[in-house]
């Protein structure tokens, strides 16, 4: 796995098609990722665990808006299907959010706005915000 973008429309392609905003957490269970909720430190957004002999999971915090836990469990799965090991823990913190954060970054942006491009997302951060139900900082670049 080396381009995001392009992984991330082979995935929307493949496992959720043309419909918006796109639910990463219907796209999580159908690639038999297991998403639950649960109250983590105000400064963890998500969780990515494996264990041996169990199916991986994506834990979102309770307490983030749905557009959060939406680039959060996206974030997840740029994790899970970019850098997939056979055990791991993973734990995010916020910069998620900031352009900063890598291939899952990159994926989930590309995951959960399909098709924005760059020059768009640095002029409409609150116009893609909405549309895509997503935080603005997503955005921000």
């Amino acid at each position: 796995m080396e381009d995001p973008a392009r992984d991330a429309a082979r995935l929307l392609r493949d496992a959720w098609g043309t419909r918006l905003p796109v639910d990463p957490v219907r796209i999580a269970r159908r690639l038999g990722v297991d998403v639950r909720e649960a109250k983590l430190s105000s400064g963890i957004p998500v969780a990515l665990l494996k264990d041996p002999g169990s199916g991986p999971v994506i834990v979102l915090n309770t307490a983030d808006s749905v557009g959060r836990k939406r680039f959060s469990c996206a974030w997840a799965l740029g994790r899970f299907v970019g850098e997939w090991r056979e055990e791991y823990f993973h734990v995010a913190d916020r910069t998620i959010f900031a352009s900063s954060a890598g291939y899952a970054g990159d994926f989930a942006r590309a995951l959960v706005a399909p098709s924005v491009p760059s020059r768009e997302r640095a002029w409409d951060t609150l116009g893609l915000a909405l549309r895509f139900d997503v935080p603005r900082e997503v955005f921000s670049a």
